[in-house]
């Protein structure tokens, strides 16, 4: 008998077959990945907080705080020296001096961590919100045979690898920084004693991030696709919420002072919590 051979009628139809199945399927294929981020990235802040809870214990109840307790937030992002020498100190490295309190980024606090409790770099990095792990030997560092646990952050715009440390960290955190060099004690940074429903870390804050699309005051993180945030809680649990008023009291996570809405950061070391409850998560900006 012989054999039927493909019209261009029958050809036609095999295409249109293979292109609807596939465009029923990737809907379920993005829907997917989106979700084994946003499961990762509950991960990754559920091991911060057990780490966060030891660092504590070691460290009077205090949450880490890079620079210093006089420190303030570095309105560039980036620390004195990220690769401070060996055998420098912290002031060194944060550039304290007699007259001035040294500047600190989040991203520097969240490295302590790294540097004294070996956290890996990829703990910080949600895949939803586009941040590199940070890769030392791929920095400048690697000429002087640095080791993680011999510099101060995730980096500082080295020649090899020029990023700004916010590149590597998706995470934001509770302020701890005083607002400016003149009022030191006004950090209200989050540590053991605070309530069990005080938000201590959580995606990215929208508005100092480069890929958020004209945050307003309740946006979400842009992390997932702007529909919530992933935040960890002191009291250890982590919550994917589709507000950012998951603060006490329906606080904004992302603002400081006045509930529920709060005043939106423009730039790093903006602002700053205006009681033990105000809940105000930042993070170091993704670009220059």
């Amino acid at each position: 008998m012989k054999a039927k051979t493909l019209t261009v009628t029958d050809l036609v139809a095999v295409i249109a077959a293979v292109l609807l199945l596939g465009a029923a399927a990737f809907p379920a294929l993005r829907g997917s990945k989106q979700t084994a981020a946003r499961l990762l990235c509950r991960a990754n802040l559920r091991g911060l907080g057990r780490v966060l809870a030891v660092y504590a214990a070691d460290n009077e109840d205090d949450f880490p705080r890079a620079g210093g307790k006089g420190s303030i937030w570095s309105t560039t992002g980036l620390i004195n020296r990220w690769m401070a020498p060996v055998t420098g100190t912290e002031e060194e490295a944060f550039g304290v001096r007699v007259t001035y309190p040294g500047e600190a980024t989040i991203t520097s606090s969240y490295y302590l961590l790294v540097r004294y409790y070996s956290i890996m770099p990829d703990q910080f990095v949600c895949p939803g919100d586009g941040a590199y792990v940070f890769d030392i030997r791929r920095t400048e560092a690697s000429r002087f045979n640095r080791t993680l646990e011999t510099v101060w952050d995730f980096g500082g715009c080295g020649r090899a690898l020029p990023m700004m440390p916010g590149e590597f960290v998706s995470y934001a955190y509770q302020m701890p920084y005083a607002r400016d060099p003149s009022n030191n004690s006004s950090s209200f940074g989050v540590d053991w004693q605070s309530p069990s429903r005080m938000s201590v870390c959580a995606d990215r804050n929208p508005h100092l991030d480069k890929n958020a699309v004209d945050p307003n005051v309740s946006s979400n993180s842009a992390a997932h696709g702007g529909r919530g945030q992933n935040v960890l809680f002191k009291d250890g649990s982590v919550k994917l919420l589709t507000t950012p008023t998951a603060g006490i009291r329906a606080d904004n996570i992302y603002t400081y002072g006045g509930d529920p809405q709060g005043t939106p950061p423009v730039r790093n070391g903006d602002g700053g919590p205006t009681g033990r409850n105000d809940a105000y998560l930042v993070s170091e900006v993704n670009y220059q």
